[in-house]
């Protein structure tokens, strides 16, 4: 008899692949499937939401990170997706640390005067060479 098991991370599979050989049981062989995570970035924003009056301003600051071994190259600048009509984002500055390291970049987003009233959410994605995109949210009122 053989158990077939799906395991998310390369930890619990090594987990299970342990747990199988410990069995007691005469034929209790294992068949264990590691879905080895691609390489991965992390990004993160701050602050996360922000209100702004028609006509005014304000920054964000955007942190792409390496995630495990990942060692490619990071993409900068972020970009927002989702801007209402009469906003603008453009990045002011970009902190790069050599890899390990990774991304600081500050984003200035313009609120036009004839900007849409209301509160607006903005996907935020970054990229990275041999990784799949990561995008958070970022929530802007507009008064």
């Amino acid at each position: 008899m053989h158990r077939r098991h799906s395991y998310p991370n390369l930890v619990a599979a090594l987990i299970a692949v342990l747990a199988c050989s410990d069995s007691t049981a005469p034929d209790a062989g294992c068949q264990v499937e590691a879905n080895v995570p691609s390489p991965e970035i992390a990004l993160s924003i701050s602050p996360t939401c922000a209100s702004v009056t028609r006509g005014g301003a304000t920054e964000v600051v955007a942190t792409i990170s390496r995630v495990g071994a990942f060692s490619g190259a990071l993409i900068g600048p972020v970009e927002l997706e989702g801007l209402p009509t009469g906003v603008t984002a453009d990045p002011q500055s970009v902190t790069v640390s050599p890899p390990p390291g990774g991304i600081s970049e500050t984003v200035s987003i313009q609120v036009s005067a004839t900007a849409p009233v209301g509160t607006h959410s903005i996907t935020v994605r970054a990229r990275a060479s041999g990784a799949q995109d990561a995008t958070t949210r970022f929530s802007l009122t507009i008064r």
